[in-house]
């Protein structure tokens, strides 16, 4: 056996020591911990206190839960029968070591499409909100407020969704010349 065989012999064996040591009540625990984070981080969200706080404590449940279901799906028990005969077979039933594989790949992907959701909600909220904007300007501007009619302009203008909507009709037609400017025309000195 060469120096590298005994190096991945040694290795294999840590991996397998640091895998099986946990016992189930241990990780009923480190589940309990990850739920209690989770469903904190859930609370704080809903009532709209401390958001990036309930992020990151979100974050850290499923970061918790995650290798705690790897341990659970990767455990053996090793049974001598005799000098020779070693059999190492799985702690949890394969029925059980399935559902933690959904769960493993499962997981990660109810996650993001639940942030690409609320991405796209925030995007149409963001966007509901620049007609406002604009009537709001256009209001300001009509009573002589045109300091504050140009902040509601440049509130609608700054919306990224908008803008990206915007830019790319006005790149697809030619606006008439009267329309290249409006901001000339609703403002003047």
């Amino acid at each position: 056996m060469t120096e590298k065989d005994v190096l991945i012999m040694r290795g294999a064996a840590l991996y397998d020591h640091v895998v099986s040591w946990p016992n189930p009540e241990q990780l009923a625990v480190v589940f309990a911990v990850g739920a209690a984070l989770i469903m904190l981080a859930t609370l704080l969200l809903s009532l709209g206190r401390l958001r990036l706080f309930a992020r990151v404590l979100g974050i850290l449940g499923v970061a918790v839960i995650m290798p705690a279901m790897f341990v659970i799906h990767e455990q053996t028990i090793r049974t001598k029968f005799g000098e020779y005969i070693t059999v190492t077979r799985s702690r949890y039933p394969q029925p059980t070591r399935f559902q933690i594989r959904v769960a493993l790949f499962g997981l990660p992907a109810a996650a993001t499409l639940v942030l690409v959701w609320v991405q796209n909600s925030t995007r149409r909220r963001l966007r509901a909100t620049v007609p406002h904007h604009l009537k709001e300007g256009r209001k300001l501007l009509a009573q002589g407020a045109r300091q504050a009619a140009l902040a509601e302009f440049n509130r609608a203008r700054s919306h990224p969704a908008w803008l990206k909507r915007f830019t790319t009709a006005a790149a697809s037609t030619r606006p008439p010349d009267r329309l290249k400017k409006p901001w000339k025309i609703l403002i003047r000195p």
